[in-house]
């Protein structure tokens, strides 16, 4: 017997508790395998929203170590189909793998051409987290960054970056690896 406070509990008890989480967590496992799985094989034939849907909940699932060659399938497709993506999926899917940590460059062009072509769409919710995504992923965002440039450059009292302004901050803007990711995360 162990006492947990004035409660008295018998360690078989704690035994079978323990070897029921466990079993839980095993079958909650196979099952969330089973159904990425299923959304694995489903993707190639997902719409744009769908495509943001599994990137989302891959992110939250996975986290940063878990699910990263998932991630890379659904760069891979995502970069056939994101010609279709409004202001939401750019921003949902640059966020889910900015969250984890999953830099994928052919798809952060893409998908900054395309924010660049829909930048009169996007929220100003949806903006930040495009923006913050690359920020933390240290990708190149010029073609928005120009877009937005363009956007505003008749809107007194904005001005644009300069060249000089941005080569202030060398470590901010520069190329982007796990590294220097992970150490600017942790400052």
């Amino acid at each position: 017997m162990i006492a947990y406070g004035r409660a008295q509990v018998d360690e078989s008890l704690l035994d079978d508790i323990d070897n029921h989480h466990f079993r839980l967590a095993f079958a909650r496992q196979r099952e969330m395998s089973m159904r990425v799985g299923m959304a694995m094989a489903a993707l190639p034939e997902c719409s744009a929203q769908g495509i943001s849907n599994i990137a989302w909940a891959l992110s939250k699932i996975g986290g940063e170590l878990f699910y990263l060659s998932e991630m890379d399938r659904v760069a891979q497709v995502a970069v056939g189909k994101v010609r279709d993506f409004n202001s939401q999926n750019v921003a949902n899917v640059a966020g889910a793998f900015a969250s984890m940590l999953h830099y994928a460059p052919n798809l952060f062009e893409e998908l900054s051409e395309r924010a660049s072509n829909v930048i009169h769409t996007f929220r100003e919710q949806e903006l930040a987290q495009f923006l913050w995504a690359y920020a933390s992923l240290h990708a190149p965002a010029d073609s928005l960054l120009d877009a937005l440039g363009n956007a505003f450059k008749d809107v007194d009292g904005i001005t644009p970056l300069s060249e000089k302004a941005l080569s202030a901050h060398p470590t901010f803007f520069s190329e982007p690896t796990r590294e220097n990711i992970l150490s600017r995360r942790f400052q």
